[in-house]
């Protein structure tokens, strides 16, 4: 299962090129090693031993041998090599893939003699896990032979992840709560303790869980306190952290930092930080200032308390910097917040829950959670993972696509909506069936669409009855779009060229916009976007001249009309072509779309009045044309972008004003 998000006609053509040449390619932690390879092929002409075979008239099938079985520990170096040889001709070429297990990137070691490897993954819970992989060597006459290798995998129990929580201001309560959170990654935390450190001694409650309390002391000023939290997974392996909490019977100022979040990586040397100050009833601010750890900056603060802080310096040569905000009143009267941020290109973020790519992402109705629709070349590969955005832990559990007691699961997934109202998410997809010509007998592949309904609550999957107004089923159903006002589900049919409405409640579908549209044909959708100051649907259209062009669509009228408001090859418009799209989000405040573009990958700006573009962050993903879906959140102005080479993937946050960028989450094999 190879699901990708981007045209239909480009992917059927890409899935049939990987057919022919049995490959398919990854990427690597380190950019100068050899490539990593899910499935592999490589240009051999020696070798021996043999499997099962199919062969063509008048030629011996080569023979294969993958190795015999094995047995490892997790984090050990496991070595493939293949054996082949053909009694009537040459090996043309070799391919290993991994059949099932946990999953785990091969990378080449010796492309010639085929030999490959690969890092045991971890076991999760299981003190073992079998993995499978089968190599095919194909002779000079298209003759494919395979042979299977079973690998064990033992466990190593790893310690548990625990964050304390960040430093942080309490004031006017008589009761503090420490709350943490922590996660034992192949296990369960057996136990938690609390203990304090440091300040005016208190009384700890509940200090053998995970949130404990303590009364403040009557005192005059500010009292500091630290505590450390000790957790101890079901092995007996323990990990600690600290967290202090100042307090104060002073009607401080309360601070938030909207960007950076509380905990993320972080790779460059200086960063804007922003957020919002709240003060007490008759208080007046005197500064807001940002301290990096090099040099405090003093923010800028508008008259409804939002401040933001450019250019704060962080310390070089540091791998961890503490972003410290404070924020004084006029009475002397100090209110603190923090974010930590690992200083690193290649650190690690969160924990949990990994997976190989990712094709869609939306945002939880109360902002606190991403949802990640995950993909891969095996059907295990495709999850539905909550990622939480304080802690960047992931998680799953809404939906097992692999349980057929749940309902149907497609072959190829592309977008996803959630409607807030019925606790549904919506799934685009398609597949291939083959259809038999009733006159010739002969068959042909077809692309068939689908749109699943999944409950959040009980994760049963249902296809809905969704047919264009030809009565034709979807072809290529790409973006999707859902509108609670109407209970209807927007679909761009790139394949198809349409554009259709579901009415859930109705059943009923109608057709937006195809070809015959005026005053602008649709005719290759693949994303929408709703613009609600202006009360039209906007549409990512595959142009001509390998560009993208934003069109919108006035539903006010009876049929729909449309506008090229941004051609994506005219360069009048902005300072480069807009070459693809992957992803569109809406900022009404602002009065512009966010596009994804996928060559450069890059997120540009167009002004939804003028049709205008500029470009508002380079290179999202340093490694290259990784990022697959991105998601506005208008309450915090943040962007969310997910994606990344094939076994790492990241969940960024995005400030559009300053284009600097935090990793929240990230999955590595």
């Amino acid at each position: 299962m190879n699901i990708v998000k981007q045209s239909l006609s480009k992917r059927l053509l890409l899935s049939s090129c990987i057919a022919a040449l049995g490959l398919t390619g990854c990427g690597s932690d380190d950019d100068s090693s050899s490539p990593v390879m899910s499935s592999s092929s490589s240009q051999i002409s020696s070798s021996q031993a043999s499997s099962s075979s199919s062969s063509v008239a008048d030629n011996t099938a080569p023979v294969v041998n993958a190795g015999g079985d094995q047995t490892v520990t997790a984090g050990d170096q496991v070595d493939l090599f293949a054996e082949a040889n053909d009694a009537d001709g040459e090996v043309a070429s070799l391919a290993w893939e991994q059949v099932s297990g946990p999953r785990a990137p091969l990378t080449i070691v010796d492309g010639n003699t085929g030999h490959y490897r690969f890092t045991a993954p971890n076991t999760g819970v299981d003190e073992t896990v079998a993995m499978q992989f089968r190599l095919s060597a194909t002779d000079d006459q298209g003759a494919t032979s395979v042979d299977t290798v079973a690998v064990t995998v033992s466990r190593v129990n790893q310690a548990p992840v625990v964050n304390a929580g960040n430093f942080r201001t309490v004031n006017n309560s008589s009761t503090v709560t420490l709350s943490a959170s922590a996660y034992d990654p192949d296990g369960e935390i057996v136990s938690y303790q609390w203990q304090q450190v440091d300040g005016v001694s208190v009384q700890l409650n509940d200090a053998t869980t995970r949130t404990a309390s303590f009364e403040l002391p009557e005192a005059e000023g500010e009292q500091r306190f630290r505590f450390t939290l000790r957790a101890e997974d079901n092995d007996g392996v323990a990990s600690t952290d600290a967290v202090t909490i100042v307090a104060t019977n002073a009607d401080v100022p309360v601070v938030d930092i909207d960007f950076p979040p509380v905990q993320g990586v972080y790779a460059a040397g200086e960063i804007d930080v922003f957020g919002k100050v709240a003060l007490q009833e008759g208080a007046e601010l005197s500064k807001v200032t940002v301290d990096g750890g090099v040099t405090a900056v003093e923010a800028d603060v508008d008259d409804d308390g939002f401040w933001r802080a450019e250019n704060v310096l962080l310390p070089e040569g540091s791998q961890e910097a503490r972003v410290m905000v404070s924020a004084y009143d006029t009475d002397g009267r100090v209110g603190y917040a923090e974010s930590a941020l690992t200083l690193s290109e290649e650190g690690r973020a969160g924990g949990g829950e990994q997976w190989i790519q990712s094709t869609a992402m939306v945002l939880s109705p109360a902002g606190d959670q991403a949802w990640v629709l995950s993909s891969g070349d095996l059907e295990s590969d495709v999850k539905l993972i909550s990622i939480d955005l304080q802690t960047g832990y992931r998680s799953t559990g809404i939906t097992d696509f692999t349980d057929v007691s749940q309902g149907y699961s497609a072959a190829n997934y592309t977008d996803m909506v959630y409607a807030t109202d019925r606790e549904m998410f919506y799934l685009s997809a398609w597949s291939e069936i083959e259809i038999e010509d009733p006159e010739t007998d002969a068959t042909y592949t077809e692309a068939r669409g689908h749109i699943l309904a999944v409950d959040q609550n009980t994760g049963s999957r249902t296809e809905l009855g969704v047919n264009s107004e030809r009565e034709a089923p979807l072809s290529g159903p790409q973006g999707l779009l859902y509108r609670t006002d109407e209970q209807a589900i927007y679909i761009a049919d790139e394949f198809a060229g349409e554009i259709l409405s579901y009415n859930l409640e109705a059943d009923i579908t109608t057709l937006i916009a195809d070809q015959n549209t005026e005053d602008e044909s649709i005719d290759t959708p693949v994303q929408l976007g709703w613009d609600a100051p202006r009360n039209q649907l906007l549409v990512m259209q595959s142009g001509n001249a390998g560009a993208v062009d934003m069109m919108s669509l006035d539903l006010s009228q009876t049929p729909a009309v449309s506008r090229l408001l941004s051609p994506g090859d005219s360069v009048s418009f902005g300072p480069i072509p807009l070459e693809t799209s992957e992803a569109v989000a809406i900022d009404d405040v602002r009065e512009r779309a966010y596009v994804l573009t996928k060559t450069a990958d890059n997120i540009t700006a167009i002004n939804l009045v003028s049709g205008e573009r500029s470009i508002i962050v380079e290179d999202v993903d340093p490694r290259g044309q990784a990022s697959q879906d991105m998601v506005y959140s208008p309450v915090q102005d943040l962007l969310y972008v997910v994606g990344g080479e094939d076994f790492y993937q990241k969940l960024q946050v995005v400030d559009p004003q300053s284009g600097d960028k935090v990793v929240l989450s990230s999955s590595r094999f």
